[in-house]
C-alpha cells in the first residue's frame, strides 16, 4: 500500500510497513471523528438486491474506493455477483468469470495492493482460489497449493505489518497444518500449529493490539482452551479461558477502546451470560446482557463504530416488545403472543395487516390476566373525547366461558384505570367486531397518555385483538380517515369526494366545498356502505334523528336509486332505519331530511351510522351534511371535508412485527439498546462500516434485500487498514 494512496478512506499519516502502534492513531482519529458525528442509529432500507437465492453471501470487504465487495457463499456458482458502492448506496451487479463450488468463500481481507483475498470454505479443495483486484474490479484465479479439507477457514487478519493473512480454522481446525497467505508473493503458506482442537472449531478473529489475534470460539467454544495466534513469532497459543458456554456459541468479534473483544453470541445468545476477552489481562470476562427476547441462535459478527458495538442479526426474531410490554397482573402465565392466524377458535388471518394479538385463555386458567401495555405515551393536550378503538374477535365457541379484555388507561405507565366495561370474547355471531371505548375526561388534555388491554381468562377460547387507535374529536385530515366502505353487492364501491358533479349537474355541495356522490350512473346495479370508521356516544340522549342533505333530480324516473340510513352498536351489524330515500324527484335540488333512530340507538356508549346508497343504474346519487342529533344537541356532524369531522387519530398500532434483533452496546456505559429495524433480510455475513458511518449488512438468506444501520458515527478511514479491528467478519 502506498502513502501516497491516503485519500478520504484512509487513516491520516498512516505509512505502510508501520507496526501496530497505529492502534493508538486508529484510536484517536476515530474519537476525534465521533465527536463530530454522534447521532442516534437508527436502521434503514436500501433497494433491493434481485434474484438472490438462500445464503448468497457471507461476508463483505470495504476497498479504498468506498466498494463493498460481497463474499460469494451460495451464489459463488452464479455468473454474476454484487458490490455495494457506499458513495451512492447503490447495488452494483458484475460479471465475474470465476470457476468456483457452491459455499465457495467465508470472509475476505483487503491486503495492501488493494487486492481482496476471498477466504476458502468449501473452495478450500478446489485447485483454485480467488482474489478480487479492486484496481480494476476483476477476479482472479490463483493456484495456492495448499492441502485443505472442506468447509476449512472463515474468516482471515491481517497482521500488522500487512504481510500476512491468516486464515480462521473451522473443519481446518483438527488438520496438523493451518495456512496463511503471504501478501508480498501471494502464495499460500502452511504452518504446524500444535493446537488441540475440534471440528467447526472457529468463526472469525480479531487482531488485538498487543499482536495476538484472538480466534472466535465456535465449536471450540465447549472445549477448556482456546486458541490465539501471536503474529510476532507466528505461534499458536492455548490458553484457558474458564467460560462456560454451548456449541456454536459465537460467530465473530470486534475491539472496543479499552482492549476488550467482544463476541457475537449464537447459540450462546439464549444464554444469561456473554462473554469478552479482555486483551490486557488475556482473560475471559462474563457479563450478564439483560436481553430478555431472545429466542434461538441469533448473531453472527460485531461491527464497531466508535464506542458503539453493532451486534449483527442473524435470525429473523420477531417482536413488538419495543412498542408493548406484556404484565402478569393476577396467576403465572403471561401468555401474549403475536401470529398471523391461530386455532381455537380458528382465525384465518389478521383484522389488519399480517399479524394480530393472541391471548392464550385455552390453556391458562380461570381467574388469569395480562396486562397488555404501551410503553411509550403520546400526549392528548388540546383534546377532548377521547376514544380507544380496536378490532376484537368474537367467537361461538363456549357460551359459558367469560375470556374478555378491558380498555385501561394511565397518565405515568404504573397505575392503571378501566374504562367501561368488559369486552366478552363470546358472541353467537362470530368475527372481527370493532369497537371504540371512550375515556373518561380525565385522559383528555394529558401530556401523557397509555393505554393498555386486561385479558382476564375463564380458560374457555383463544382472545384475539388487533389494529388499535385512539382518535379524538378534533379534525381528521381526509374522510378516507372517517369513512369506511364497504361493497354490500356488486362490484363496484362507486363512491368519491368531490366539488361538483354530473349526471345529473350538481354545481356545488350542500355545505363546505365537498360532497358524497355514489356513481350510480355507472353502475348497473349494487350497493355500497358507507359506514363511520369511529363511534359516538349517545348515553343519555333520547330522540336521535340523522339529518342529512340529499340532491334530488328529475331524470330516469323509472330507475329507483337510493339510499338508507342505518344503526350499529358495534360497527358490524347495522339495522336499516325508515325508509328509502330516492334520488328521483320532480323538483331537482338539494333537499335535507331528518331519519328518526329507534329508541335501541339510544344510551349507547358507542354508535355507530352510515349510509347505504343503492344502484338501479339511473344518475348519480350525491349526499353532504351529515349529522346526529338530539333535539337541538347535535352529537356528531360531517360534512365530508378536508377538515371539519371528529375522528384525529392520535396514535395507532396494528401490532405488526418489526425486527428488534439489532443491538449495540455502549462501551461508555456498557449498556445494551435495542433498535427497531425494518423487514429486511439479516446477514449471516455481520455488517461492514463505511466512511459514511453506515453499517452495511451482507444479504445473506432470502431474496429481501439488503439494509444499512446509520450509526451514528463519521468517519473516513478505511477499516480494513493494518490491525482490521472492525472487520471481524467471516
Amino acid at each position: 500500500m502506498s502513502s501516497s494512496k491516503t485519500g478520504k478512506n484512509r487513516v491520516p499519516n498512516w505509512k505502510e510497513g508501520s507496526t501496530c502502534t497505529q492502534y493508538a492513531l486508529i484510536e484517536k482519529y476515530m474519537e476525534q471523528k465521533l465527536r463530530l458525528g454522534k447521532t442516534t442509529p437508527k436502521e434503514c432500507a436500501l433497494p433491493d438486491i434481485a434474484n438472490l437465492s438462500y445464503g448468497a453471501y457471507r461476508g463483505g470487504v470495504l476497498a479504498s474506493d468506498g466498494k463493498i465487495y460481497l463474499v460469494p457463499a451460495y451464489r459463488a456458482t452464479a455468473t454474476t455477483w454484487h458490490y455495494i458502492d457506499t458513495n451512492t448506496g447503490s447495488a452494483i451487479i458484475y460479471t465475474h468469470g470465476a470457476t468456483c463450488v457452491y459455499l465457495a468463500y467465508a470472509g475476505g481481507v483487503l491486503a495492501p495492493n488493494e487486492r481482496i483475498y476471498l477466504v476458502p470454505y468449501k473452495q478450500a479443495t478446489a485447485t483454485v482460489w480467488h482474489y478480487i483486484d479492486t484496481t480494476t474490479g476483476s477476479v482472479v484465479a490463483y493456484t495456492h497449493g495448499a492441502t485443505c479439507v472442506n468447509y476449512a477457514y472463515t474468516g482471515g487478519i491481517l497482521t500488522p505489518d500487512g504481510t500476512k493473512i491468516y486464515l480462521v480454522p473451522e473443519d481446518q481446525g483438527t488438520v496438523a497444518t493451518w495456512h496463511y497467505i503471504d501478501t508480498t508473493t501471494g502464495s499460500v503458506v502452511a504452518y504446524t500449529h500444535g493446537a488441540t482442537s475440534v471440528t467447526y472449531a472457529y468463526q472469525g478473529g480479531v487482531l488485538a493490539p498487543n499482536g495476538r489475534i484472538y480466534l472466535i470460539p465456535f465449536y471450540q467454544a465447549t472445549i477448556s482452551t482456546w486458541h490465539y495466534i501471536d503474529t510476532t513469532t507466528g505461534s499458536v497459543v492455548a490458553y484457558t479461558h474458564g467460560a462456560t458456554c454451548v456449541a456454536s456459541a459465537y460467530r465473530g468479534g470486534a475491539l472496543d477502546s479499552r482492549g476488550r473483544i467482544y463476541m457475537a453470541p449464537y447459540a450462546q445468545a439464549t444464554a444469561s451470560v456473554w462473554h469478552y476477552i479482555d486483551t490486557v489481562t488475556g482473560s475471559v470476562v462474563a457479563y450478564t446482557h439483560g436481553i430478555t427476547w431472545i429466542t434461538g441462535s441469533l448473531y453472527s459478527g460485531i461491527t464497531r463504530a466508535g464506542d458503539r458495538m453493532f451486534f449483527s442479526p442473524y435470525n429473523n426474531r420477531l417482536s413488538a416488545s419495543t412498542r408493548w410490554t406484556a404484565q402478569q397482573v393476577s396467576g403465572a402465565t403471561l401468555g401474549i403472543s403475536y401470529e398471523s392466524s391461530s386455532t381455537l377458535p380458528t382465525v384465518a388471518s389478521a383484522y389488519d395487516g399480517t399479524y394480530l394479538v393472541k391471548y392464550n385463555s385455552y390453556n391458562i386458567s380461570s381467574g388469569q390476566s395480562t396486562r397488555l401495555k404501551l410503553n411509550t405515551p403520546f400526549s392528548t393536550t388540546g383534546k377532548r373525547t377521547i376514544a380507544v378503538n380496536f378490532a376484537w374477535y368474537e367467537s361461538s365457541d363456549g357460551s359459558a366461558y367469560t375470556d374478555k379484555v378491558e380498555v385501561q388507561w394511565s397518565t405515568d405507565g404504573v397505575n392503571w384505570t378501566t374504562a367501561g366495561t368488559a369486552y366478552n370474547r363470546y358472541n353467537a355471531t362470530p368475527g372481527w367486531k370493532l369497537k371504540s371505548q371512550i375515556l373518561p375526561v380525565g385522559a383528555n388534555n394529558q401530556a401523557t397518555l397509555y393505554v393498555a388491554f386486561l385479558f382476564t381468562s375463564n380458560y374457555g377460547y383463544n382472545c384475539y385483538l388487533d389494529f388499535a387507535d385512539v382518535t379524538d374529536e378534533t379534525p381528521a385530515a381526509f374522510p378516507q380517515n372517517r369513512w369506511l366502505l364497504t361493497q354490500v353487492s356488486g362490484s363496484t364501491l362507486g363512491i368519491t369526494y368531490l366539488t361538483s358533479s354530473t349526471n345529473p349537474t350538481v354545481a356545488a355541495a350542500y355545505d363546505g366545498t365537498y360532497l358524497v356522490r355514489y356513481n350510480s350512473y355507472s353502475i348497473s346495479s349494487g350497493s355500497t356502505r358507507v359506514s363511520l370508521i369511529h363511534p359516538f356516544s349517545s348515553v343519555g340522549k333520547t330522540g336521535l334523528t340523522v339529518d342529512f342533505a340529499w340532491y334530488e333530480d328529475s331524470g330516469y324516473s323509472g330507475d329507483p336509486d337510493r339510499v338508507e340510513v342505518q344503526w350499529s352498536t358495534n360497527g358490524v351489524d347495522w339495522t336499516t332505519a325508515g325508509t328509502a330515500y330516492a334520488r328521483y324527484n320532480a323538483v331537482t335540488g338539494w333537499k335535507t331530511k331528518s331519519q328518526a333512530l329507534p329508541v335501541g340507538a339510544e344510551n349507547q356508549t358507542n354508535l355507530y351510522v352510515a349510509f347505504l346508497f343503492i344502484s338501479d343504474y339511473g344518475n348519480n346519487c350525491c349526499l353532504d351534511d351529515a349529522k346526529v342529533k338530539s333535539g337541538a344537541t347535535t352529537l356528531w356532524a360531517d360534512s365530508f371535508e378536508t377538515s371539519t369531522a371528529k375522528g384525529a387519530i392520535l396514535w395507532s398500532d396494528s401490532f405488526e412485527y418489526y425486527y428488534i434483533n439489532s443491538l449495540y452496546l455502549d462501551t461508555t456505559t456498557d449498556t445494551f439498546v435495542e433498535m427497531q429495524t425494518c423487514k429486511k433480510t439479516p446477514s449471516l455475513g455481520g455488517g461492514i462500516l463505511a466512511p459514511s458511518g453506515r453499517i452495511y449488512m451482507i444479504p445473506y438468506s432470502t431474496d429481501l434485500g439488503y439494509y444499512f444501520i446509520d450509526s451514528g458515527f463519521v468517519g473516513d478511514w478505511n477499516i480494513n487498514l493494518c490491525t482490521n479491528p472492525m472487520f471481524n467478519k467471516f
